[in-house]
Formats: structure tokens, C-alpha cells, sequence
């Protein structure tokens, strides 16, 4: 039979070839992991990822969702305070695409609105 070292941050430990190796930390064979939590994006915050921020340039919209399923470098996932706090550059659109996300209930500016004038 074959032995595989393998070494452990308790020391070295053997193991025959073919077994199945498990952590001394974990419940669970190797290669097998819980879910993962993301941590935000925003540079020193270390909160835990509950939405997930991308961008439409070319619109210049950005969107704020539900953490997405599984990381992509495309976007930014974001803790609940940064995503609450989140402004976008003037001229932009915030599309807010979350479940249970706060309704906008201000008054609009007269940037947002539009007149439906009869015959004009």
C-alpha cells in the first residue's frame, strides 16, 4: 500500500493511499465545503455581502440587486449598509431591484417630470 505525507498546521500526518482524508477542523471529507459567505466590497468594511452591484455604462445605470448566487469580477457585492448608502454620479439611474428594497417616495424633480401635453 502506498503512503501520501501530507503535511497539517499541527505537523505531518500519513495517510494510505485511497482513504479519504478528513480535516481534524471540519465535519466533513475533504473537497466537500459549507456555504461560503462574500464579504463586501468596499475597502475595509468586512461585513457580509447581502446585495450585489453592476453597471450599464453605456446607460448609465446602476443596478443594485439580491446577492447574487455566486461571485463574478464583473460585480460588487455589498453589506447592507453600503448598499443602503449607495450614491450614484449626477445623471445616473440607482435601479434598486431588491427584494423588499425601500420604495421612493419623494416628491420628483422637475428633471423626472414628464408632461403629457394635448396637442402641444
Amino acid at each position: 500500500m502506498v503512503a501520501t505525507s501530507l503535511r497539517t498546521p499541527s505537523g505531518s500526518a500519513t495517510f494510505p493511499h485511497g482513504t479519504a482524508r478528513v480535516s481534524p477542523h471540519a465535519s466533513q471529507p475533504a473537497g466537500t465545503f459549507d456555504a461560503v459567505s462574500r464579504s463586501c466590497a468596499r475597502p475595509g468594511c468586512g461585513n457580509d455581502a447581502v446585495a450585489t452591484l453592476s453597471y450599464a455604462y453605456a446607460d448609465g445605470l446602476v443596478v443594485l440587486e439580491d446577492l447574487a448566487t455566486e461571485a463574478h469580477p464583473m460585480v460588487h457585492d455589498l453589506c447592507r449598509q453600503h448598499a443602503e448608502g449607495l450614491r450614484v454620479p449626477l445623471g445616473w439611474e440607482l435601479r434598486d431591484e431588491r427584494q423588499g428594497a425601500p420604495v421612493d417616495l419623494r416628491e420628483p424633480d422637475g428633471a423626472d417630470i414628464q408632461l403629457d401635453l394635448i396637442g402641444a
